[in-house]
């Protein structure tokens, strides 16, 4: 577990979900829910599970790192593909976010389903939540 705590730190300290100043429609990056979803990752690979997504279990225990960039050089891709910004970092983010939700479930001996309907509910939540309105 302390390796777990270890690694978390250290993707928190070496990633800056938005550096100060920059504008949020500034091009790729990694945020929050990339970050969550990499943190509760790397806890649960420490605490014995492994990775259920088969693109990313080849990676063993860099996993958390392997997904921080292949998010990135996604929305990276996304963004040079002529997809807004704001909006791909958004997407991605809220789909990251959701997974980090269902690693917290079954961390805490959720049943798959129960994990996959809170991963939905909160990817949904941030991507509300963390939008900006566009109305004004």
């Amino acid at each position: 577990m302390t390796r777990a705590v270890l690694a978390l730190l250290l993707l928190m300290g070496c990633t800056a979900p938005l550096p100060p100043g920059a504008a949020p429609d500034a091009g790729a990056r990694v945020g929050y829910g990339d970050l969550a979803d990499a943190g509760t990752t790397a806890v649960g690979l420490a605490a014995g599970f492994t990775e259920a997504n088969p693109a990313l279990a080849w990676a063993g225990p860099a996993t958390p790192l392997v997904m921080l960039g292949a998010k990135y050089a996604l929305k990276d891709a996304l963004i040079k593909s002529g997809g807004d910004p704001a909006e791909v970092n958004l997407t991605v983010e809220s789909v990251s976010m959701g997974a980090a939700c269902a690693n917290v479930a079954i961390l805490a001996s959720a049943v798959p389903v129960a994990a996959a309907a809170g991963a939905l509910a909160c990817g949904i939540a941030y991507y509300e939540y963390s939008r900006e309105d566009t109305t004004k």
